[in-house]
């Protein structure tokens, strides 16, 4: 095991040189997610006893360094966090795609990292019934793209269960019209365009949402919603809405965004740390994860009675 970190340890580098275009480059094993930033490109915790530990290593390093070869600044660009989110999925993509044009055999290790993650069930979870509305989006999008234009086939079951629980969120007519932005994501050139590509889509939703004629709590796909809550994955709960999956998109793509930012800006000054960080989103009126509102009063009570 000891051998085979020091080989990984010494090849990771110079496989992110060469892909990166950067001679600068530092790559950092440890923490729990994956990331570039600037001249240093981090890695996750990787498990060297395993014997295909190096599916994981150069399968996470190559989309990485991808992102530092063919991505470029477009923050100007970008008018929320539901748009961050949707620019990310689009430009993972691009990059995927273009690093398998160049390199054909990253495209062999991209895709046996993709099926080891869905076997893992981590960063690719299948669709649940638990899933927001924004969930539902984002899984939908991510699993049909990796299949189809990354030919990512582990994906592709994940991509057919995450279809019922869309269409049981958004009307029929608004379905179709992503599928045809979807179709249009294997030809963007740059970040810039996959920025412009998911602001249409944003667009796309925020006017279903404001339409006058759109059925209020998707009337219209009453039929796919009662087929959904029978299929193996049940469709979302009803009630939810095109303002829901916005505002749901929102608080969670800030709380994503919350969780990278401290946690880098700790690991940039005291890199040997992997910091954790724990976000409220499911209970936004509570200070705590559980939603109980009084459990703070309860716990002082508690204090209180035990002295």
């Amino acid at each position: 095991m000891r051998r085979q970190f020091k080989i990984i340890q010494k090849a990771l580098p110079l496989v992110a040189r060469e892909v990166g275009r950067r001679l600068d480059v530092e790559v950092r094993v440890g923490g729990k997610w994956a990331y570039t930033q600037g001249r240093i490109i981090g890695l996750p915790a990787l498990p060297f006893e395993d014997s295909k530990v190096e599916i994981l290593a150069f399968g996470y390093l190559e989309h990485e360094a991808a992102h530092d070869r063919y991505s470029e600044a477009v923050s100007p660009l970008i008018r929320s966090p539901l748009h961050q989110a949707l620019t990310n999925l689009f430009e993972d993509i691009r990059v995927e795609q273009a690093l398998g044009r160049e390199y054909p055999g990253f495209r062999v290790t991209l895709n046996l990292l993709v099926t080891r993650l869905v076997k893992d069930g981590q960063v690719f979870p299948p669709p649940t019934a638990e899933a927001s509305p924004a969930q539902t989006l984002q899984r939908y999008l991510l699993y049909r793209l990796r299949g189809e234009v990354l030919r990512q086939h582990a994906l592709d079951a994940y991509a057919q269960r995450a279809e019922i629980p869309l269409r049981a969120v958004v009307p029929a007519d608004l379905a179709t019209r992503i599928d045809s932005v979807m179709g249009r994501v294997a030809s963007l050139q740059s970040m810039c365009e996959a920025a412009e590509l998911a602001g249409e889509l944003l667009d796309l939703i925020e006017a279903e949402k404001d339409s006058p004629t759109a059925p209020a709590g998707n009337e219209s796909d009453k039929a796919r919603e009662d087929e959904a809550q029978q299929a193996a994955t049940p469709a979302v709960p009803a009630g939810n809405s095109l303002d829901a999956l916005l505002k749901a998109e929102r608080l969670e793509t800030v709380a994503q965004l919350t969780w990278q930012v401290m946690r880098q800006a700790t690991q940039e000054f005291f890199p040997q740390l992997h910091p954790r960080v724990d976000i409220n989103i499911r209970h936004p009126e509570c200070w705590n994860k559980e939603g109980d509102v009084d459990a703070l009063d309860q716990r002082i009570k508690a204090a209180g009675s035990s002295e």
